[in-house]
């Protein structure tokens, strides 16, 4: 039985995390298959990673530009990286660990995979270990889910493993300051088409709440363009530095994670994500 890939997305400032996701378990995969965003053969990510394909003697990486669209890179892994029907992977992110002793047990999960013929194993929603099939597709963006043109067996592995210790660790906490994710879900939000707003909407009020937030969404990046600032985090920046107006007042007392952005980056506030934005104060 051959071994699964190694699936992910990284840029050039990834060698790191790469190194750390990778080197501890390679032995238990056939070969890293990546895209790296605003990379070249020159790059220490991309040295690194080709010199592990050479020694596992499989696996592909490709090159591209981020264009702000997580499925869009990640169908490129899917369909660019040379996978054939029946080959398995597992996929996670560059801020994501497979633990070891998961990764030795992987033979013995394929196996039983093949005898239900599962083709997802999902650990605690996201998909993780995954029978390749020709008609899978990623759709959605930053929040990506994995589907495919007829209907796809899936497992919940959590049910039978649900010590995260055991399987997977999220090294987010770590690598990254407590308070990144209020910009981090700003950029979400400008991303091209984004699903932002649907994260955790069934506390917010469900989709007729959605509508709203997506309304105010755009609503931020037409302010964005209606005062020629560039529709990234600097653009938001300067664009709730102004006075506040009509629309900015909107923005800050209707959308919980705007507010929360304009309390910490120009009010220098300390800011607590309680999720309870009926609570949160009014401009």
């Amino acid at each position: 039985m051959n071994k699964p890939y190694l699936l992910f997305m990284a840029g050039f400032d990834d060698a790191e995390n790469v190194y750390e996701l990778v080197e501890p378990v390679k032995q238990h995969f056939r070969g890293v298959c990546a895209l790296l965003h605003d990379c070249d053969e020159s790059s220490v990510v991309t040295n690194y990673l080709l010199n592990i394909n050479d020694e596992l003697g499989g696996g592909n990486i490709i090159f591209g530009n981020y264009v702000g669209r997580h499925n869009h890179s990640r169908n490129r892994i899917l369909y660019e990286t040379g996978m054939e029907e029946g080959d398995y992977f597992v996929t996670l992110d560059s801020l994501e660990r497979v633990i070891p002793e998961f990764a030795e047990s992987l033979p013995n999960l394929i196996l039983q995979i093949e005898f239900q013929n599962i083709d997802i194993c999902y650990y605690y929603n996201m998909p993780y270990v995954v029978r390749f099939r020709e008609d899978m597709f990623y759709h959605g963006t930053p929040h990506e889910s994995l589907l495919a043109d007829n209907p796809l067996n899936r497992i919940e592995l959590n049910q039978y493993l649900p010590d995260e210790s055991k399987v997977r660790i999220n090294v987010r906490p770590l690598k990254r300051d407590k308070n990144h994710h209020i910009a981090h879900y700003i950029r979400y939000l400008l991303q091209p088409n984004s699903n932002h707003n649907l994260l955790g909407i069934e506390h917010h009020g469900g989709y007729e709440a959605f509508l709203k937030l997506e309304s105010l969404r755009k609503l931020l990046i037409k302010a964005l363009k209606d005062n020629n600032l560039p529709r990234t985090i600097d653009g938001v920046k300067k664009l709730l530095s102004k006075p506040l107006d009509g629309i900015t007042r909107v923005l800050l007392n209707e959308h919980g994670e705007i507010n929360n952005f304009y309390r910490y980056y120009i009010l220098g506030e300390e800011v607590v994500d309680t999720h309870d934005w009926l609570k949160l104060p009014k401009f």
